[in-house]
């Protein structure tokens, strides 16, 4: 193919930390040649053909996480080959199918059959997803028999009542078919991969924060979102267990701890990521948008100034007090409103009475 030149696009690389208003160079070897601002008419030859996209965009591919492919058994329908046209139509360059195949994907020989077909007859990346079970049936461990966590051991898997694939290391209300035991490895010990797909209810970064370090992947989770609850999933998981714990009653205070507890969790993690460089800027660029949503579920934080004010009027109104007291102190000073930071409090207590 002839060397191609396009100007006046929206250019957006965020792995590259592009959003620019540019031009590429596409190579005769279809590679990229050059991309950004620094490509425009004045350093491209006079004689050769220019294509003005006229501020549309250039972007890397798109992955689509959830297809369903017609290979293998119903190729009538579709084949890779055509799904890879359509894909490419629409600007997506990876797919992960789904398992619900004729036969069904639950062994790794046809994955590694579909990975390698894949490679000879599309034009995108092609990457089959397996079955966690048998046949879809919900009864036993397929592909790998382990699960990941956040700790190495054995656990008991429970599977859904109903044989639609449910699977979980917890009883619940849907998944209460008692499996076999199976080995739990942490994430710290997973290799280095392009692509990862996992679904565990809002507990995706909890049981992959260990993974993360040094081996940052392409695709980080961010926010599932349970839209019938107006909740974050994670933040429905993490009340369910404060209620099974303590028996607490669901309330909008108790949702507001669990996320205030969360954000400092993750700024902890914004930092420590922060802390290494450039290996860790893209995780922390991440978490940090995550915490920037979830801050407008909270009250207005007051300042260190404004919370001093409290600690003084609460000190003024118990008299004589020494350090024995400082959580009753701490307890009368959190109970003046919503919006105060408890480490602050801790903090300021302990200075004016030591």
């Amino acid at each position: 193919m002839k060397k191609q030149y396009f100007i006046n696009a929206n250019i957006i690389d965020p792995h590259n930390s592009i959003n620019e208003n540019g031009g590429m160079i596409i190579a005769e070897d279809g590679s990229i040649e050059a991309i950004g601002k620094k490509v425009n008419t004045n350093n491209i030859p006079s004689r050769e053909k220019i294509i003005d996209l006229k501020g549309k965009y250039i972007f890397p591919g798109l992955v689509d996480m959830r297809v369903f492919a017609g290979e293998p058994g119903y190729e009538y329908k579709e084949n890779f080959r055509t799904l890879s046209n359509a894909a490419l139509a629409g600007g997506v360059t990876s797919v992960v199918t789904m398992p619900n195949t004729d036969p069904i994907i639950d062994n790794v020989s046809i994955v590694d059959f579909l990975k390698r077909r894949g490679r000879d007859k599309s034009k995108i990346n092609i990457f089959p997803c397996a079955s966690l079970t048998k046949n879809i049936e919900g009864t036993n461990i397929s592909v790998r028999n382990f699960a990941i966590g956040k700790e190495d051991g054995e656990r008991q898997m429970y599977y859904g009542l109903n044989n639609c694939g449910e699977a979980s290391l917890y009883e619940g209300k849907e998944q209460r078919k008692e499996g076999e035991m199976v080995k739990v490895m942490s994430a710290k010990h997973l290799p280095r991969c392009d692509i990862m797909k996992i679904d565990t209810e809002g507990a995706e970064i909890e049981i992959l924060e260990d993974y993360y370090v040094g081996k940052l992947p392409i695709v980080i989770p961010l926010i599932d979102y349970d839209k019938a609850n107006n909740r974050p999933v994670w933040l429905q998981t993490e009340i369910a267990k404060k209620k099974a714990e303590k028996g607490e009653e669901i309330t909008d205070e108790l949702a507001l701890g669990v996320i205030s507890s969360y954000v400092k969790k993750m700024t902890k993690a914004v930092e420590e990521y922060q802390s290494l460089g450039e290996r860790g800027e893209e995780m922390a660029n991440q978490i940090q948008l995550e915490i920037d949503f979830l801050s407008d579920w909270l009250p207005e934080q007051l300042s260190e100034k404004d919370v001093a004010k409290l600690v003084d009027e609460v000190l003024a109104d118990l008299g004589e007090v020494d350090i024995s007291q400082m959580g009753r102190i701490i307890g009368a000073v959190m109970a003046k409103g919503d919006g105060i930071d408890g480490s602050i409090v801790s903090k300021l207590v302990r200075e004016k009475i030591s």
